[in-house]
């Protein structure tokens, strides 16, 4: 059916029931329980029913931990552990095809109109086939129900790059019917954060109608919160940590991002120099700092 996911394995994943939720859900677990019920109620994960699934295989074939990350704004975000259970070292990888920032620069038109939008719920918007919600069980944090995800799971490998197909074909969908309208527009997505290039304010008024429109049609949901450009005329704008600029022409580090960058570089530094520092801090800094050398 319609932003349906189902996994490619080039190996069969182990069937796997004995591993446990991460330390991590046990200092959280009155908020991941919480959490979860409420994703129970929504409908994107549904619970295990001996008289309705049968035996336990057929519902999970595999049942992964339960680990929980902080996210950038302080929130929680729950995930599961695939890589434990060796259900993501089972998958075949998929393309993950990312717009380079340059590109967006390339299109900047001369003192014209930005904007900009993101989905709501991100990986929300896919549902799992019923087969690759088998490899996707988990154990409630509290009650230790085996439930599983009806929606595309953070922790998946392949999650992102799914996403990243959907994500994509919508903009394409947007670019042509903006197209059709005589819009003056040209769209770019960066996972689930859009940005619209227009050389008039009007231009970008008409592509958040159509994106408006036509998401709808797609099934996909917008933070309208976060909608920037549609009232007014932006000829600057911070989009993924970096300031587009339509009347110097120019990308540069936002101000936000570049204290956030070197507080990062400095607390490595400090860390490095008293003894070993953790992977992930390593990992991190490198990688913000490859994206700005990108």
């Amino acid at each position: 059916s319609r932003n349906e996911a189902s996994w490619t394995f080039h190996t069969t994943p182990p069937t796997s029931h004995h591993l446990r939720n991460y330390p991590s859900v046990r200092e959280h677990s009155e908020w991941y329980a919480s959490h979860i019920d409420e994703l129970l109620r929504q409908g994107l994960v549904e619970a295990y029913d001996s008289k309705q699934h049968g035996p336990l295989r057929n519902f999970a074939a595999t049942i992964n931990p339960l680990h929980v990350v902080s996210k950038a704004d302080g929130n929680l975000r729950p995930i599961i552990d695939p890589t434990a259970s060796g259900v993501n070292d089972c998958m075949t990888k998929l393309p993950c095809p990312l717009p380079d920032l340059a590109s967006i620069l390339e299109h900047l038109p001369f003192q014209g109109a930005l904007g900009k939008r993101d989905l709501a719920s991100g990986f929300h918007h896919i549902k799992c086939s019923p087969e690759a919600r088998r490899y996707m069980a988990f154990r409630h944090p509290t009650t230790e129900a085996v439930l599983r995800w009806v929606v595309l799971p953070f922790g998946a490998s392949q999650s992102p790059p799914i996403f990243v197909e959907l994500t994509n074909a919508a903009c394409a969908i947007f670019q042509a019917e903006c197209d059709r309208r005589g819009l003056r527009v040209k769209l770019f997505c960066f996972v689930d954060d859009y940005i619209i290039l227009g050389v008039t304010h009007a231009d970008v008024v008409g592509a958040f109608a159509v994106m408006d429109e036509i998401g709808g049609e797609l099934g996909l949901e917008w933070k309208t919160s976060k909608d920037r450009g549609r009232n007014e005329h932006l000829r600057q704008l911070d989009f993924l940590g970096m300031l587009f600029d339509t009347e110097k022409m120019e990308m540069r580090i936002s101000p936000d991002k570049r204290q956030r960058y070197a507080a990062d570089v400095r607390a490595l530094l400090d860390a490095a120099a008293t003894g070993p520092v953790q992977r992930h801090l390593l990992e991190s800094t490198v990688g913000r700092l490859t994206f700005i050398a990108r």
